[in-house]
């Protein structure tokens, strides 16, 4: 009975010889005869294939025998790169699990969002008010604790000076001598109602009056940034009052503390608007608009609506880039926000519709590998590493389809083609054997 003919791998070899030399050094003193001068390392880029070969059995055709598909121009489904099919059969399929998914463009339909994103709550900067020291002197009293509600004029603190007698002194200085310029204006207007003074003199006094006049409206604005009242007399001691209604932030004040003029002494929020600082990976940052919409789901399953407000500038150590978002406020007799500044959520932007987006599809994770010191398709030379994902193009051919990774996306990623060829309308690509694919085009290309 004659001998049954050889098993060959995909580039004709005896798969003994290739499982040989997967265990041997390649030099060409180990190497069999016949097989010296190869390069090196492509059988130890093909064990997926080989092992899956021998459990296939006559998948792989013996010499004379057709191959088990034949390489065809791409179909009107997938996009057509240059670096060749990969041909297996409907054996090899099975026996390497190979499995295929469509890709979903980007742009289509409002399903394509960045999820799961960490973001901390925050208070907008047009919300935040610091109460300060008036003058240097000593906190008398604190009235108020962090986290505690206020209302606009509720007492914060008592502050006591030497400088704010002063201020006072002042003041009721600045008092009397607008009253005593404005009795002389009134007494001249009179006199030279009935011809005794000149014009001259009578807008003199007049001038005199308006200034006295303007002096003590600067030193009673100065009261009242103070804390002190306008009127009484000199006590050294100011309340220091909400400038609105919220929550305190920060208490930096204790009683007995000194401090020196303007020195902060406590941080207030309007409680009624938040936002969100959220971290966004700085290849998804430039593909997100002002206006955005933004949305976090509570644990009581309530969802907040917002929209994003900035995109930062800045790449931080993570490689992530800081994107501010505004809350809605809640309406007219509803509950205000569940959320505190500085809590952690988990925030989502809608990416539908975006224009950067043209050409990006969504891929299953499973579906994206690399491939190390070859450069793309697209003419990238320089990348040490490229991304890749196998194009399903008809039965039994899969092409290898360098891809540009924007970013990633609950269960998958987002990607765009590397080069000019895009994506075709219901492409297909391999979400299962890619491994063992992988294999087979690095040992094809001679790897």
């Amino acid at each position: 009975m004659p001998n049954p003919a050889p098993l060959l791998d995909l580039h004709g070899t005896p798969l003994e010889i290739e499982i040989w030399r997967g265990l041997q050094p390649d030099t060409p003193a180990t190497m069999p005869s016949g097989t010296a001068g190869r390069r090196p390392g492509r059988s130890a880029a093909l064990p997926a294939v080989l092992f899956a070969a021998l459990l296939a059995g006559p998948a792989l055709a013996a010499p004379g025998a057709p191959p088990p598909a034949a390489a065809a121009p791409a179909s009107a489904t997938a996009p057509a790169g240059a670096t060749a099919p990969i041909p297996l059969s409907a054996s090899q399929v099975q026996a390497l699990g190979v499995r295929s998914e469509p890709v979903v463009p980007a742009a289509a339909g409002s399903g394509t969002a960045l999820a799961h994103l960490p973001a901390t709550v925050s208070v907008p900067v047009g919300q935040l008010r610091m109460v300060a020291a008036p003058a240097a002197g000593m906190v008398e009293t604190v009235k108020v604790v962090p986290g505690q509600q206020v209302r606009k004029g509720d007492v914060l603190a008592t502050f006591a000076s030497p400088e704010l007698l002063a201020l006072q002194r002042e003041a009721s200085v600045a008092r009397s001598q607008a009253e005593l310029a404005a009795s002389a204006r009134r007494r001249d207007e009179a006199l030279f109602a009935e011809g005794i003074i000149a014009a001259a003199r009578l807008e003199a006094t007049r001038a005199n009056a308006a200034q006295a006049a303007a002096q003590a409206e600067e030193k009673r604005l100065a009261l009242g940034v103070a804390g002190l009242p306008a009127k009484g007399g000199p006590s050294g001691a100011a309340a220091l009052v909400a400038p609105l209604s919220g929550y305190v932030l920060e208490q930096l004040a204790t009683p007995g503390q000194r401090v020196d003029a303007a020195a902060p002494l406590f941080s207030l929020a309007d409680s009624s608007a938040l936002g969100l600082e959220i971290q966004v990976a700085a290849s998804l940052a430039a593909l997100l608009p002002d206006g955005a919409p933004v949305r976090t789901i509570l644990a009581d399953g309530r969802t907040l609506r917002g929209k994003v407000v900035s995109v930062g500038r800045q790449v931080g150590a993570a490689q992530t880039v800081a994107v501010r978002a505004s809350l809605e406020r809640p309406g007219a007799g509803a509950a205000s926000l569940p959320l505190r500044p500085g809590q952690a959520v988990e925030a989502e932007i809608s990416l539908a519709g975006q224009a950067a987006l043209a050409g990006a599809v969504r891929i299953p994770g499973a579906a994206l590998t690399y491939r190390s010191g070859a450069a793309s398709n697209a003419g990238n030379a320089g990348q040490a590493t490229s991304a890749y994902v196998f194009v399903h193009e008809q039965e039994g051919l899969y092409r290898p389809f360098p891809v540009t990774v924007l970013g990633p996306l609950p269960g998958g990623w987002l990607v765009k083609p590397a080069g000019a060829i895009p994506f075709a309308d219901k492409a297909r690509v391999a979400v299962a054997g890619v491994a063992a694919l992988k294999a087979a085009w690095l040992g094809q290309s001679g790897e």
